[in-house]
């Protein structure tokens, strides 16, 4: 099954590319287009997606976009708001339970899954959705899988006219599917470098800006692939409050290892933000590392940064010793969920 992970860290670009293609084409009513507020349901790896599209295009979406992470939904769902059921399995609790609330809210509901009770309610309620074959995805760990979710979300945010990137995708997937190719065969080393500096350390993740949903992204995947605590902070919020933290307890110091993925492409005055944490960190004895991320434009650095986060949350789970496709714990959790329901 490991070498179904690693396939799955490779065609990532093939499920970014499958998902814009498929969800583009479809069909929906011209009141679907008309939203004025989007809320996405979703949990897990079908919850960091949305958060990674919002967090990419802010400046280019038409209107305002909200995860919904729990039972309880929002009061403020209405006729003009369009509801993404988002689950991969098509079986997530959570998101079953928001769909209820949703029907009865607004008649702007769609979905994105593999199958499973999400498409059969769907199905019976004559909703347009996108139901798609998870071929890039040999492991069928929706978090490997993040590449569908991604896609999906931006093809289908096009398709109602909330998102609108004239540059197109072409480039930017060509040229990520050349860069996991050089991850995977050692000829970029970051991945690996990475991974060694990661092993036995715990990694507190700093981005920023357009990377704040991948950030996300990389804490779960270093979680569920790596068996690994893991956290991740953005700037310029942690300078308000998380540099203070670092002084206690003494013994954190030997473990903790901040890693600060820089982007020439952050505001200026953030990226000055990135110079002066940095030393900070330095100054209360936490170790640094510091990643330069590649690529000419957003999209393309945060195709790369997804690259590298998938590629080496799976070295970081050989270099453990860890099954990098099984979720003992949380199979578990699940399974006492549903004890005496």
């Amino acid at each position: 099954m490991e070498d179904k992970v690693l396939q799955s860290v490779i065609e990532l670009p093939l499920q970014i590319k499958q998902a814009l293609k498929e969800s583009r084409a479809l069909s929906f009513p011209e009141n679907y287009k008309k939203a004025k507020k989007v809320l996405v349901c979703g949990m897990g790896g079908s919850r960091f997606p949305a958060l990674v599209v919002y967090h990419l295009f802010k400046e280019r979406l038409k209107a305002p976009v909200l995860v919904n992470d729990e039972y309880r939904f929002p009061s403020w769902v209405d006729e003009e708001t369009l509801v993404i059921l988002s689950s991969y399995s098509g079986t997530t609790e959570e998101v079953l339970f928001n769909g209820q609330s949703a029907f009865e809210k607004t008649s702007l509901v769609t979905a994105v899954t593999t199958g499973g009770k999400l498409s059969e309610i769907m199905r019976e309620k004559n909703l347009p959705f996108y139901q798609f074959d998870p071929k890039h995805n040999p492991s069928g760990q929706p978090r490997m899988g993040l590449g569908y979710a991604i896609g999906a979300l931006i093809g289908i945010f096009e398709n109602v006219g909330i998102l609108e990137y004239k540059p197109g995708f072409n480039q930017p997937l060509e040229a990520f599917k050349n860069q996991v190719k050089e991850l995977v065969e050692g000829k970029d080393s970051l991945s690996q470098a990475l991974a060694e500096k990661v092993y036995g350390r715990f990694p507190f993740y700093v981005v920023a800006e357009f990377l704040e949903g991948l950030g996300k992204a990389l804490a779960n995947q270093t979680n569920e692939t790596a068996k690994s605590i893991s956290a991740y902070h953005v700037i310029p919020e942690l300078n308000h409050h998380l540099m203070e933290g670092l002084k206690h307890p003494e013994g954190f110091k030997k473990e903790a290892l901040f890693i600060f993925f820089n982007s020439s492409l952050y505001h200026p005055r953030v990226q000055k933000r990135f110079r002066i944490t940095k030393e900070v960190v330095e100054k209360n004895g936490v170790e640094t590392f510091e990643v330069e991320l590649k690529g000419e434009d957003v999209v393309s650095q945060a195709f790369y940064f997804m690259g590298v986060a998938s590629h080496f949350t799976y070295l970081l789970s050989q270099k453990y010793g860890e099954e990098p496709d099984k979720i003992p714990f949380v199979d578990y959790f699940k399974k006492r969920l549903k004890e005496d329901d």
